[in-house]
């Protein structure tokens, strides 16, 4: 297949789970063999063009990743310019697009006969507000919340996520409880949706003691147990600031406790100051924002993996690359991250906000080291078999080949 991807950030502009899932995809689709070009907005250092590992992306002058209303307009007018000189160029089979990127280029908007397939990484506008509100713990945020996040939501969010949903020719959910989300809100949608889950790299995500040593005593914690690791950009919505209270009443059971936080965001100040205020001083280590590449090394230097999230997730990939590395996960169970452990065999959930029953559980492995163990090997066996990108790529391409199939017989 010829793909084009559509995708308004990548990797080169933040570091998040959509911006991975952009280049799993695509990546995995290259690896396969197919012709894949990505359109995304402007470069934050002003590069042109790149191509590695098979992609061809394009950044677009003129164009900005943070979609205001004024952005969001210049983007869907240049990437449409773009992908109209690119299909008369070389014709595309089908488009992929990612979030809300490509619903101006549906073929009823765009006047291109390309089959448009859409991935919601998220999920329905509702449950996008409940995680927005599940942040809320000040007058300060609630006026932020009504008086900002709440008309925006009304009056750009929902009218570009209900072009989207109807735009799409097929439509990805990335987990059965997002898929739910949606079909709630748009019940027209249940005919052309599909959930495949996120997958991960499990040759990169694997258990390697070695390694995970080599962590610990780069942040003087060798020989530490046990030690918990929190992973993600640090937003409030994340919950941090409930797993380091959870952390702090581990720490009064088992004084030789360690946490390590991976990532990098707007509350790191407030967690760090925190973390000192709670008493935690030398038993955090705060790793800021950890490289791809190097955080296999992250999570083989933990004995539990903790998602203390109050966001409606769609299919959190932290969860998934824990497994993947043979940590069992302690998770809030809110949205997609239902599907991400089996409770009681590779992990626990509690309630989100649920700080007494986030403590109870990570204790109970702790107090346990042979359920921690048979834990740890249901983790890696559950990662292997659901959530590798090879199974990932393969059914999207599968749907593709079924969009397109049909595409042609409307023509």
């Amino acid at each position: 297949m010829n793909i084009c991807i559509l995708s308004t950030t990548t990797e080169a502009h933040l570091a998040g789970g959509s911006e991975m899932h952009c280049r799993l995809i695509s990546e995995g689709a290259a690896a396969d063999g197919h012709r894949v070009t990505l359109l995304t907005t402007r470069h934050p250092e002003g590069k042109a063009a790149e191509e590695k590992n098979g992609v061809r992306t394009l950044y677009l002058d003129g164009t900005d990743h943070s979609m205001s209303v004024r952005w969001a307009a210049r983007w869907r007018l240049k990437s449409l310019e773009k992908l109209r000189e690119l299909h008369a160029a070389s014709r595309f089979d089908v488009l992929w697009a990612e979030n809300l990127s490509g619903w101006h280029c549906s073929a009823s908007r765009s006047g291109l006969a390309l089959p448009l397939v859409t991935i919601m990484n998220g999920p329905g506008v509702r449950d996008g507000l409940r995680s927005e509100f599940n942040r809320v713990s000040t007058a300060g945020e609630l006026a932020v919340f009504a008086v900002k996040i709440l008309p925006q939501t009304l009056l750009f969010y929902l009218p570009w996520f209900y072009h989207t949903v109807k735009g799409a020719d097929a439509l990805i959910a990335v987990s059965p409880e997002s898929a739910n989300s949606i079909k709630a809100e748009f019940s027209f949608a249940a005919a052309k949706l599909h959930t495949v889950y996120n997958g991960i790299d499990v040759g990169l995500f694997r258990p390697d003691p070695p390694a995970g040593a080599r962590t610990l005593e780069r942040y003087g914690f060798s020989g530490a147990w046990p030690v918990l690791l929190m992973a993600g950009v640090l937003h409030k919505q994340k919950g941090f600031h409930l797993g380091l209270e959870a952390f702090r009443r581990i720490r009064d059971k088992i004084s030789g406790a360690r946490l390590l936080i991976a990532g990098d965001g707007p509350e790191r100040a407030s967690l760090e100051s925190l973390s000192v205020s709670s008493g935690l001083a030398g038993t955090v280590a705060f790793c800021g924002h950890v490289p791809q590449p190097a955080l296999p090394e992250y999570y083989n230097a933990c004995d539990l993996f903790l998602n203390p999230t109050l966001r409606v997730e769609g299919h959190p990939l932290v969860a998934l690359e824990a497994l993947a590395c043979g940590k069992p996960v302690v998770t809030a169970a809110i949205g997609g991250t239902l599907s991400t452990i089996v409770d009681g065999e590779n992990g626990f959930f509690f309630k989100p906000g649920d700080v007494d029953a986030m403590t109870e559980k990570c204790l109970r492995l702790f107090a346990d080291r042979n359920l921690l163990a048979a834990m740890s090997a249901s983790a890696r066996s559950r990662a292997l078999s659901k959530f590798s990108v090879g199974k990932m790529v393969r059914e999207y391409l599968r749907i593709s080949a079924v969009v397109i199939d049909s595409f042609k017989g409307t023509l």
